[in-house]
């Protein structure tokens, strides 16, 4: 139950506070007070999209605040005890959310963020609203099936079939690609084969390119490689005084010093040692000018190798060896794709054959279900229209044929439209055909109870909803606020003293101008103030003493009707 709301800075609103009792809550006043505004800040609270429109001039943020009882109701406790909300456990709820001119939007539950997903994951069971414009959507026979499933609770059932649908619709749009690949197969095997067999003869190494380049840079220097092995070849062993010989010499001359000091064996020793080395170093030296003679060849052989790298980059554009390999193996999956592409189409073929199938028998179980659903809504709006003084209209749902088989749709493969025949001995047709303005509210009153009484939350709102209605049928629409409002909190804001009779609860919402602007305030009316607004409702603002009997007569009037009344529903609360 909705047991208070808090308003700061919107619209017309400067600052409100509203506390809220079970049965049914009237808000009357002349038009342009601001009853709609305190609707649309429950939209708010429900996750409606923010405007900084709503903000009232000269504040830089508005607050909606309202606080709902919710013990005993344990499937929502359990919701936000899932969602992380602190002290839900304790049966209340405070739902909050602040706008600010840079268009930014806060929203708390129980002091703590929030998410317009958490919001919107609660809002069906705690405020069910009924805008004023819902009777002119109520023409629009696409709205019709969504009416019906809400009213057989069928939303488990469509989203079932919903999931199903999603990936019947996701298969066939996986054969429609295969087979599109299919119809190319051929060209693009052949230009795959064409281009792998390049690629594979090509023997790539991610590595190779590298060191083919460093052996160009050494192959390029090649003879001053040679000439300068040459040159110290010639210093260490080749010339006649060199090192090779210089370094005899001195080993000869040591040792005849070692025969004569015995002690300078060392030297000749070390001398003999040198000598060995110098020669190998100038044999080294040979072989490698000789191995610099022999690369002659090999560095065409390093250029043409990579311009073939090159080439093959340039080709498939990319920059380096490493995404050549990588787009042979790519190539190489996809022709094997290519390949297998028939068995892939006919398993493909049997998946969307089978999810087809089994959507289908998904939206045979929603058809039924529907179909028992209508007889079973037909039957109660037209109960309902007989209280509303319309008792021997006739109200039909009307399934349309979808072709055989029917096609499948994001809803199933029903649609449907609701039908009325307002007058006896007329058919039943459209009701944006036949329904007048008075008789569509009645219509839209009789949809919208049985569907308050099929859903799970424990506040409805109805914003006029009894447009286009008046006299003797006023009262019978009171009559059924007030069945509605013995099952739960029914908050309605009415123009019409016979539906205000009936409330338990009565705030008159005024608009004033304080210090040079327009203010809205809402005063709850004690029994006296109530006979005043339901005269000012009925005469203007010129109340006489008759008006104030007729409205005193009318309230004791919808007391009496509402005691005799009280708890006696054509059905229980599913």
């Amino acid at each position: 139950m909705l047991s208070g709301l808090r308003i700061r800075q919107v619209a017309v609103i400067e600052s409100l506070e509203l506390e809220l009792g079970a049965g049914l809550t009237v808000l009357t006043g002349e038009t342009g007070a601001g009853k709609s505004i305190i609707v649309d800040t429950l939209n708010l609270l429900l996750g409606a999209r923010a405007s900084a429109d709503l903000i009232r001039a000269g504040a830089e943020e508005a607050t909606v605040e309202a606080r709902f009882d919710i013990a005993g109701d344990e499937p929502l406790i359990a919701r936000l005890v899932e969602m992380g909300v602190e002290g839900a456990e304790a049966g209340e709820l405070v739902v909050k959310r602040t706008l600010s001119r840079a268009g930014r939007s806060r929203t708390y539950l129980n002091g703590g963020p929030a998410t317009a997903s958490m919001l919107a994951g609660i809002g069906d069971r705690l405020v069910a609203i009924a805008g004023q414009h819902e009777s002119q959507r109520l023409l629009r026979p696409d709205t019709h099936l969504d009416l019906l499933d809400a009213y057989a609770r069928l939303g488990e059932a469509r989203r079932d079939y919903a999931a199903r649908y999603e990936a019947w619709r996701e298969a066939v749009s996986r054969l429609a690609e295969l087979r599109d690949a299919e119809s190319r197969r051929g060209e693009r095997t052949d230009v795959l084969r064409h281009q792998l067999e390049e690629l594979k003869a090509a023997a790539l190494d991610p590595d190779e390119e590298e060191r083919l380049q460093e052996e160009r840079r050494l192959l390029a220097s090649a003879e001053k490689r040679r000439a300068a092995a040459e040159a110290a070849y010639e210093l260490l062993y080749g010339a006649e005084d060199s090192a090779v010989a210089k370094i005899g010499e001195a080993l000869d001359s040591a040792r005849v010093l070692a025969r004569l000091d015995p002690s300078q064996e060392a030297v000749a020793a070390d001398l003999e040692s040198a000598l060995r080395t110098v020669q190998e170093l100038g044999a080294g030296l040979r072989r490698y000018a000789s191995g610099v003679d022999a690369e002659a060849g090999r560095l065409d052989q390093v250029e043409t190798r990579l311009a073939l790298l090159s080439r093959l980059k340039r080709r498939h554009g990319v920059q380096s060896v490493t995404e050549l390999v990588t787009l042979a193996a790519g190539m190489a999956e996809e022709l094997a794709t290519l390949e297998a592409l028939e068995s892939r189409i006919a398993e493909a073929e049997r998946t969307a054959a089978r999810l087809e199938r089994e959507a289908r028998a998904a939206a045979e179980r929603l058809s039924a279900s529907r179909r028992e659903a209508a007889a079973r809504l037909a039957r109660e709006v037209e109960a309902t229209l007989a209280g509303l003084g319309m008792a021997r209209a006739r109200f039909e749902v009307g399934f349309a044929e979808t072709g055989l088989p029917p096609a499948l749709g994001p809803r199933g493969f029903d649609r449907v439209e609701f039908l009325l025949a307002a007058n006896p001995g007329e058919p039943v047709r459209a009701l944006a055909r036949v329904a007048s303005g008075g008789e569509l509210s009645r219509v839209m009153l009789a949809l919208k109870g049985l569907l308050f009484e099929a859903g799970e939350a424990t506040a409805y709102v109805f914003d006029e909803i009894d447009a286009g209605v008046g006299g003797a049928v006023a009262e019978v629409v009171g009559r059924e606020l007030t069945r509605l409002a013995s099952r739960a909190q029914v908050i309605c804001i009415t123009h019409l003293p016979q539906i205000a009779a009936f409330a338990d609860q009565h705030l008159r919402v005024v608009k004033a101008v304080e210090g040079g602007r327009a203010v809205t305030r809402v005063e709850p009316l004690d029994a006296e103030a109530r006979i005043e607004e339901l005269s000012r409702m009925m005469a203007g603002r010129v109340i006489t003493d008759a008006a104030r009997e007729h409205a005193a007569a009318l309230i004791a009037q919808a007391r009496g009707a509402a005691r005799g009344g009280a708890g006696t529903g054509r059905r229980a609360r599913r």
